[in-house]
């Protein structure tokens, strides 16, 4: 049996394999037939834990924090936690202050 070798960027590698990982995400909670989503889970994009601290600019020990107290929204797949990038923004616009200007 002949093997292939493929050559490709470390960024071509990322997606691949996070939208490897997007799909069996979203085929675990499909035959958990999960109730507790809002949105479609194949319109948004998950977040692993080093993605979501890129994204929110928090670090990940901040992050693990506030996902144990149930201050920011997640997903967990065993150990494993995710975040959805649409829900993560819909957060940050809650924690933002209005200015008053005279």
């Amino acid at each position: 049996m002949a093997e292939n070798i493929v050559i490709t960027t470390k960024e071509m590698l990322e997606g691949i394999i996070e939208e490897t990982v997007n799909k069996a995400i979203s085929a675990c909670l499909h035959l958990q037939g999960s109730t507790k989503l809002v949105h479609d889970p194949t319109k948004d994009e998950f977040l692993n834990i080093e993605s979501a601290s890129s994204f929110t600019k928090l670090a990940k020990q901040t992050l693990y924090q506030m996902v144990c107290e149930r201050r920011i929204p997640h997903l967990k797949i065993g150990a494993r936690v995710f975040f959805y990038r649409n829900e993560l923004v819909e957060w940050m616009k809650q924690g933002k202050k209005t200015v008053k200007t005279n």
